[in-house]
């Protein structure tokens, strides 16, 4: 065996420990997320109430890195005011969820939330079929009310 064959084979299995790492707070990560409705359920707290301890020891979690960085970072008026809002909206979202895993238990609002983004989707496919059904309609209907106006001469 050459010593660029045993390089190779070292570095093989050094890489292969970062993706263990990697691996374990992935499992880690997705078995707190499942818990989360569970927890919030037996917590028997208001769903906003929650929600914002939720968040308030997430943000204190997060923050400690960002208040230790070396860099600053500086955003504009706007991408704050852009930020705030999407805050709001998130804020807004928990809220609704908590409180429906209060009301429903935890699978009808997690299922529901999960799979918003399918019927977003399908009610833009929709209600895009249906404008260009309506735009159609429209222009037909323009056309036999004035069939000289799109008349072809040739």
């Amino acid at each position: 065996m050459s010593q660029a064959q045993t390089i190779e084979i070292s570095t093989a299995a050094e890489s292969a420990k970062p993706k263990a790492g990697a691996y374990l707070a992935l499992i880690t990560g997705l078995l707190i997320l499942g818990a989360s409705a569970i927890l919030i359920r037996l917590a028997d707290a208001p769903g906003p109430v929650s929600g914002a301890y939720r968040m308030g020891i997430g943000w204190l979690v997060l923050s400690v890195p960002v208040l230790f960085r070396r860099k600053r970072i500086s955003l504009s008026r706007q991408a704050l005011l852009w930020a705030a809002l999407a805050g709001l909206f998130f804020g807004l979202d928990m809220t609704f969820w908590t409180t429906g895993i209060m009301l429903a238990g935890p699978t009808k609002p997690t299922l529901l939330g999960n799979t918003a983004p399918v019927w977003v989707g399908l009610a833009v496919m929709l209600l895009g079929a249906w404008s260009a059904v309506g735009g159609f309609a429209l222009l037909r209907r323009i056309q036999w009310a004035r069939p000289a106006m799109f008349a072809t001469y040739g």
